[in-house]
C-alpha cells in the first residue's frame, strides 16, 4: 500500500494560472470542493475576507498529527522536519451527514451551527496561489486512508513495506506532507481534501494561539472568487439565517444561503406497500 506521493509537475496552462499551488500525487477531477464551518467562525470569515488554517498539532485525532509532532533527527540530517505547516480541509462530497455534526462545537449560540460552502476548486487555487504572494507555496493532496490504527504506527517500522519509500533516503517534503494525509480507514467516508501552506514569511498573516496548542493563521481571500453555493444547518432559524445572508452580502456575495434538506422527504407517511 503505497503511501508516498510526490508533488506533481505543473504544466504551463496551471503555472500561469496558479503557480504558488502544487499538486500532491495526481489532480483530482472533481470541479468542487465543500468547507464546513462553524457560523461563528464562518461569519469571522466572511467578514474579514478570511480563510482560517490550522497548525496540525491543533487537530484532535492524535492519529492525525502523529507525523506533525514525531522526532525526525535519525532521517533528517539537515534538521529541516518537523517544519511549521498550516492546513485547511474540505472534502469532496456534497453530501456528508458526519460533517454536519463535526462542524459545530456547542449546542447552543452561532458555533453551534453549521455552514457548508461550495467551492469551485480551480478558482480557489487561483485565488490561494494569488493570496499568498510571495511568500509561501500551498500543496493540495487527497488524504490517504489505507491503514487502520496499528498499520499507521508501523509506518515507522524499517520492516514496513512503506519504510523506505518514505525514510529511505532521508525525509523530503513530500513525504512528509504526505504522511500528513495519512487517516484511518474508519474515516474514508469522510473523502478529504487539504490544502497545505508552507510558508516562507509567516509575519505577513495573522496569527493566532499558541506553541503549544497549535497556531492559526488567517489568509485573505475573496469569498466572490471561488463560492458556488451556501447551505446552512437546516436547523437554523430565521433570524440565524438572515444573519448569515447579510454577511454575505457584505462580503459581495450575490448568492443567497438556503437551509440543508439532508433529512427532508417528498412523500407523507405512513406509505402505502401496492
Amino acid at each position: 500500500m503505497e503511501i508516498k506521493v510526490e508533488i506533481e509537475n505543473q504544466s504551463q496552462y496551471a503555472q500561469q494560472l496558479y503557480a504558488r499551488c502544487k499538486i500532491l500525487g495526481k489532480n483530482s477531477k472533481k470541479q468542487f470542493l465543500y468547507k464546513y464551518m462553524d457560523m461563528d467562525t464562518a461569519l469571522k470569515c466572511l467578514q474579514n475576507s478570511e480563510l482560517r488554517f490550522a497548525e496540525p498539532s491543533s487537530w484532535k485525532d492524535q492519529y492525525e498529527k502523529l507525523f506533525y509532532t514525531a522526532d525526525y533527527h535519525k532521517v533528517d540530517p539537515t534538521k529541516s522536519y518537523p517544519k511549521t505547516i498550516f492546513a485547511c480541509c474540505f472534502t469532496k462530497e456534497k453530501v456528508n451527514e458526519a460533517a454536519w455534526k463535526t462542524y459545530i462545537y456547542s449546542q447552543s449560540g452561532l458555533s453551534g451551527r453549521c455552514v457548508q460552502f461550495k467551492i469551485n476548486r480551480s478558482k480557489f487555487r487561483i485565488a490561494l496561489s494569488k493570496a499568498l504572494k510571495n511568500n509561501g507555496v500551498a500543496y493540495e493532496g487527497q488524504c490517504i486512508y489505507k491503514q487502520i490504527d496499528k498499520e499507521i504506527t508501523h509506518l515507522t517500522d524499517k520492516k514496513s513495506p512503506n519504510y523506505s519509500a518514505i525514510f529511505g533516503k532521508g525525509i523530503d517534503l513530500s513525504g512528509f506532507l504526505s504522511l500528513l494525509l495519512v487517516k484511518r480507514k474508519c474515516f474514508r467516508y469522510e473523502n478529504e481534501t487539504r490544502f497545505f501552506l508552507d510558508l516562507d514569511n509567516k509575519n505577513a498573516f495573522k496569527v493566532h494561539g499558541r506553541k503549544k496548542t497549535g497556531k492559526f493563521i488567517y489568509v485573505k481571500l475573496n469569498w466572490t472568487d471561488f463560492i458556488e453555493a451556501i447551505v446552512i444547518d437546516e436547523r437554523c432559524s430565521d433570524m440565524e439565517l438572515n444573519v448569515l445572508t447579510t454577511a454575505c452580502h457584505k462580503a459581495g456575495i450575490k448568492i443567497k444561503p438556503t437551509r440543508n434538506d439532508l433529512y427532508a422527504v417528498p412523500f407523507k407517511h405512513p406509505i402505502t406497500i401496492p
